[in-house]
């Protein structure tokens, strides 16, 4: 399972990547908010399934507050989302 999570976050850093060496600064901050915020949903979905302690205190770890932030975390994106492609309109 982790080579696989590890095979999308590689796919989707050259996807980023693409876009940063083509200058489309807007898109690829689009494309890493919707990571983040994706990945902030997966780990508020773990959370509400009852970490052990060993992974709570790791997450917090690496950012104290993330832990409060993840009780009351909503989607900003919610489950629609489209790759952004440079030269296409951005909405933050």
């Amino acid at each position: 399972m982790q080579a696989m999570l590890l095979a999308d976050r590689i796919s989707e850093e050259g996807k980023i990547s693409h876009l940063l060496e083509r200058g489309c600064t807007a898109q690829a901050l689009q494309s890493l908010s919707y990571r983040e915020d994706s990945d902030l949903r997966l780990l508020s979905e773990f959370m509400s399934r009852n970490l052990d302690d060993s992974a709570m205190g790791y997450i917090a770890s690496q950012d104290p507050e993330v832990l409060r932030y993840l009780k009351t975390f909503k989607s900003k994106y919610g489950s629609a989302w489209r790759e952004p492609e440079c030269g296409s309109p951005v909405s933050m």
